[in-house]
């Protein structure tokens, strides 16, 4: 799987997944923690992959 760049950050994870996953995007990676927030990487139905980071409240 291709790495993404940089993480493009959400202020809500879950309603990105949720929305992304309406859209049909596919989780390639689940949520999970990462450093001082979460994280999640999707794929769209053509491929592309993008990744999903929301920083700890406060951060």
């Amino acid at each position: 799987m291709p790495e993404p760049a940089t993480p493009a950050p959400v202020a809500n994870l879950d309603e990105s997944l949720r929305q992304c996953a309406e859209r049909g995007d596919k989780a390639r990676v689940p949520a999970r923690a990462a450093g001082e927030g979460r994280c999640a990487v999707i794929e769209d139905p053509a491929g592309a992959v993008a990744a999903l980071y929301e920083p700890a409240s406060g951060a």
